[in-house]
């Protein structure tokens, strides 16, 4: 029996499927399960199985990445519009936040703010992501 916590199962249908293992079962559905656990499968995986997966893989990656371009384009386009919008806003709007956060934080708020978004935005760069993937990737020797 199944002693998978939280799995709930009903003891007599599992009772009716060991005895389908055992003898001849009174459902179809537990006939077809008993004679799948009965035999083995009939032939093991071709010898260039690993070579397909392995080609399959890359092929789904190849075409994943073709539709992750697309993705990709589309969520900069969305993040320079946010981007616009948010220094349209802070234009507009900068001197009532910058009075707002300088009397409820402090003075110096601003500028650590400032400091705060400006490591985000190294954080961010691309030469960091390849300089962490020329890190990961064994040399030649």
């Amino acid at each position: 029996m199944n002693r998978i916590p939280g799995f709930e199962s009903d003891h007599a249908r599992w009772q009716v499927q060991e005895r389908a293992l055992s003898g001849t079962p009174r459902d179809p559905v537990d006939a077809l399960l008993a004679q799948a656990l009965r035999t083995l499968p009939s032939s093991s995986p071709p010898s260039d199985f690993a070579a397909g997966v392995a080609r399959a893989a890359t092929h789904a990656r190849s075409s994943e990445a073709s539709c992750s371009r697309g993705e990709q384009v589309l969520v900069w386009g969305l993040v320079a519009a946010m981007a616009i919008g948010a220094v349209v806003c802070a234009f507009v709007y900068g001197s009532v936040w910058a009075t707002t956060i300088a009397s409820a934080v402090g003075d110096r708020a601003l500028q650590w703010g400032l400091a705060a978004a400006a490591c985000l935005a190294v954080s961010v760069l691309p030469w960091r992501r390849a300089m962490a993937l020329a890190a990961r990737t064994p040399s030649a020797v």
